[in-house]
């Protein structure tokens, strides 16, 4: 997905300098936008040597998963740029969550 929807765009947008940071250890600063909360994060947004997957570090964690309780299936992230201000940044949205998990599966709780 960074590859084929990230990557590609700055590859078109001439920022070299972003997608050489994504590839390195040290990471590219993101703004990531909460919608429904409309409040702004800043974010890394790097690529892990070890299984070459990309990853979003800082408060991830803390302020989108834990707090907003998400669980698999319940995100889509969207990437707006808009060039001619200058601003390129990820929309974060819940458009659906996904269904509670049966007591009778959620392993040993």
């Amino acid at each position: 997905m960074v590859q084929n929807h990230i990557i590609k765009v700055w590859e078109e947008a001439g920022r070299v300098d972003e997608i050489e940071k994504v590839e390195s250890d040290e990471g590219v600063a993101i703004k990531v936008w909460d919608y429904e909360r409309e409040k702004e994060y800043e974010l890394k947004l790097k690529k892990l040597s070890s299984s070459k997957s990309s990853v979003v570090s800082g408060a991830w964690r803390k302020e989108f998963v834990k707090e907003r309780r998400l669980k698999k299936g319940d995100i889509q992230i969207r990437l707006f740029c808009s060039c001619s201000r200058g601003i390129s940044r990820f929309v974060f949205s819940v458009l659906a969550r996904a269904p509670p998990i049966p007591v009778s599966q959620r392993g040993g709780e």
